[in-house]
């Protein structure tokens, strides 16, 4: 496996961006893009992008903005950008994938979204949709009620505190609510495994409080993937799979996950499964176990690239 940084200064504010791309040692069969989770980074998918590059993928991986080492004095952690801040990162993951295609061309390109990645994913199909040949949404949130009440408080809170200001009052009332279902202590509901929580509570590029900016950006997020209509969907049968636990709060299986369903059905969407796994929480990626959601991710990849070449 070879590994190499490869790094963007950002066109709209200059914030330099980084991304791993790890390549096999083989021909490659396909293109995978991961998008990682809110308030995480690139560095937490180590193990996944082995084994997903040892099965012949060529895997992408950036830090979001106000993630990981896409920080800078301008914008602090869990901030996206003064305007825009959820297209500039799509813009910017975007052409990361770019890069990557243009040296491999002709290979199958699919996209990995990890919690708040996963909405990132499906805001990405809904404008790139003609170059993506399947999806994976892991850990999908799902839809927030209330979202309208939290912009009027952000647009308030921006224009006494800022944009960049912690917002402790969002992140305490909902990963507050979220650790209540599992009363085992802060970010129990990321996993069952104690490890996975144990190393993401001391992990300091993980478990930091978003900004009002980067709050309003997610809201921004949730609008585009579920109330929005303005979707023209071409490749109705795209390649969509849900991987959820059955414990996951954050993706309130089983009515979010099928609310997430139904909403790209209404898109028109006609190809969409989903992998349960019972018991698991919110991180099926890493941790006991995770060997498992990855090996089925890489089944469902190679039908499709097998389904491409015959």
């Amino acid at each position: 496996m070879k590994t190499e940084n490869i790094r963007l200064i950002s066109e709209y504010d200059g914030l330099t961006l980084t991304a791993t791309v790890s390549t096999p040692d083989r021909n490659p069969i396909g293109i995978v893009q991961i998008i990682h989770g809110m308030m995480e980074s690139r560095f937490k998918y180590h193990d996944a992008i082995e084994m997903l590059v040892k099965s012949g993928y060529v895997v992408i991986i950036a830090d979001l903005r106000g993630h990981g080492n896409a920080v800078d004095l301008n914008h602090p952690y869990g901030y996206f950008a003064y305007q825009d801040g959820w297209l500039n990162n799509l813009k910017e993951m975007h052409l990361f994938a770019q890069i990557v295609r243009e040296r491999h061309r002709n290979l199958p390109f699919f996209i990995l979204g990890h919690s708040m990645g996963a909405l990132i994913a499906r805001s990405y199909i809904k404008r790139y949709e003609d170059e993506v040949s399947g999806v994976i949404l892991s850990g999908s949130p799902a839809h927030t009620l209330g979202t309208g009440a939290l912009k009027q408080y952000l647009d308030l809170m921006i224009k006494r505190e800022g944009p960049t200001h912690p917002s402790n009052f969002f992140h305490e009332t909902y990963f507050g609510s979220l650790d209540k279902k599992f009363d085992e202590g802060s970010y129990a509901w990321i996993s069952h495994d104690e490890d996975v929580v144990n190393d993401y509570r001391d992990d300091p590029l993980c478990g930091f409080v978003f900004t009002h900016g980067g709050v309003r950006d997610l809201m921004f997020g949730l609008r585009d993937v579920y109330v929005n209509n303005d979707w023209r969907v071409l490749k109705t049968y795209l390649p969509i799979l849900f991987i959820v636990g059955s414990d996951d709060a954050c993706a309130n299986y089983p009515k979010g996950i099928n609310h997430g369903i139904k909403k790209l059905q209404k898109h028109g969407y006609k190809n969409i499964s989903v992998n349960l796994y019972s018991g698991r929480r919110h991180v099926l990626l890493s941790g006991a176990d995770f060997e498992r959601p990855v090996n089925d991710v890489i089944d469902w990849l190679n039908s499709i690239v097998e389904k491409r070449e015959n």
